[in-house]
């Protein structure tokens, strides 16, 4: 259901991009918020209802590269610590390996 909920402040960046991928892909959602909590050390996910499938999710420090498209860059919890992050939602077909 869309709306606001809470995310641990003391996930990785990769522990929460799966945290917020899974939230996305096991309940029809789109991220499209990602916040501190003013009133405790923890993080706020926005979402609205999605019906097509998206990329997973990957977050990364802020100005870090990354595949897929930036989709927000907000200032949140990462293991207990405000950092700055870039958001990117990653191709869902990614690009074969090459050999």
């Amino acid at each position: 259901m869309a709306g606001t909920y809470p995310v641990d402040g003391k996930l990785s960046m990769q522990d929460l991009a799966a945290t917020l991928t899974s939230k996305e892909q096991l309940e029809f959602m789109q991220l499209t918020g990602l916040a501190i909590d003013t009133t405790q050390p923890r993080n706020q996910a926005t979402f609205i209802n999605q019906s097509n499938q998206l990329g997973k999710l990957a977050i990364v420090a802020k100005g870090a590269a990354s595949p897929g498209t930036k989709i927000l860059s907000p200032n949140v919890y990462i293991s207990g610590a405000k950092t700055d992050v870039d958001v990117y939602r990653l191709p869902t077909n990614p690009p074969a390996a090459s050999s």
